[in-house]
């Protein structure tokens, strides 16, 4: 995702997904067979070779408003760091 006021800056997208999943042996096996006929079938899973890889880590609520605290500090930078670009468009 873009960064806010810097488009070219790229920031971290941040899901958050409560899945309950029934424990070993909640779930009896016929009743696995019904759910199997309702939903769609397995697809096999091949990745490719351009793949990216992902990896999964814990979030931390603290960790992330810290940052987005020093995000919005640097646009009240007195020094008139962090502050809007100007741009100049060349002409023919």
């Amino acid at each position: 995702m873009p960064v806010y006021r810097n488009p070219l800056e790229k920031g971290r997208l941040v899901l958050h997904f409560d899945v309950k999943f029934p424990d070993k042996n909640e779930l009896r096996p016929e009743d696995l067979a019904k759910l199997e006929k309702l939903l769609p079938t397995r697809a096999e899973v091949s990745v490719p070779m351009e793949a990216e890889e992902c990896v999964l880590v814990d979030y931390d609520p603290r960790q992330s408003s810290r940052s987005h605290r020093h995000d919005m500090d640097d646009d009240d930078d007195p020094r008139g760091h962090g502050g809007p670009t100007q741009v100049n468009c060349a002409t023919h």
